[in-house]
């Protein structure tokens, strides 16, 4: 990784002599492009995001973070909670910091919601919708960690897959009150469904990245449940099969 440490220490050497636009499109076009074809380990964009936040604040234009959020959506990642929480202990700014810290988390998506949706997409989203909350719901208590990231999942999906943000709303919405209703036993049954749906009619790079949908929800909080481990488990089994 000899090329990420590069040019991280550039764009920070260009940010603290104050040349922000330059520093920001070191992280950006450099550095973020790059990295996006070559990985989904969503933690290896921390300093990319840190880099890029604190120029945003420092021009006070977000526009380059909103389009770095956007990208990752459409790549299935996003900022996770987990994500925020980490102290950036290899910061060429400050150490101490979270990753949340320097986050202009003012700053909202402004998508519009044109795009038309179609049976086969509804149908995927619903299925990993309720993968995601039935996660969530493992161990008997939603917390805000994990509401969260299922935004932020609803979010990256509406994007990935070309649906408009209201429509994955009011389905998550609608697929979250189903499996609070729900047994446990009809609970994992539901979610062992959902995942031999998706094995059978999405393709493996889809269903990779849904795992990793999955790992995220798992590691909202930062603790891994036995209740949650069962449910990755069965995915894997599943969706790696």
């Amino acid at each position: 990784r000899g090329f990420e440490m590069a040019i991280s220490y550039k764009g920070a050497a260009l940010y603290h002599l104050k040349r922000y636009e330059d520093s920001i499109k070191v992280y950006y076009h450099d550095y973020f492009e790059w990295l996006i074809t070559k990985t989904k380990e969503k933690d290896r964009f921390n300093y990319i995001i840190e880099g890029i936040g604190l120029n945003c604040l420092a021009l006070n234009d977000f526009s380059i973070y909103e389009t770095v959020k956007k990208e990752l959506y459409e790549h299935l990642m996003y900022i996770s909670n987990n994500m925020q929480n980490q102290v950036l202990e290899h910061s060429l700014f400050d150490k101490s910091k979270l990753l949340r810290d320097i986050l202009p988390n003012n700053q909202q998506n402004n998508a519009t919601d044109t795009a038309e949706s179609n049976d086969n997409n509804n149908n995927s989203i619903k299925e990993i919708l309720n993968l995601l909350i039935c996660i969530a719901h493992a161990d008997g208590n939603v917390d805000a960690s994990e509401r969260h990231d299922l935004t932020e999942s609803a979010i990256a999906l509406a994007h990935y897959l070309n649906l408009p943000h209201q429509h994955i709303k009011t389905m998550s919405d609608s697929v979250f009150t189903t499996v609070a209703n729900a047994s446990e036993n009809d609970r994992l049954k539901g979610f062992e469904a959902s995942c031999h749906w998706l094995k059978a009619n999405e393709s493996i790079h889809f269903t990779k990245a849904v795992l990793q949908l999955c790992w995220d929800m798992v590691n909202a909080d930062g603790i891994v449940t036995t209740e949650e481990q069962k449910y990755i488990q069965s995915a894997q089994t599943i969706l790696k099969a």
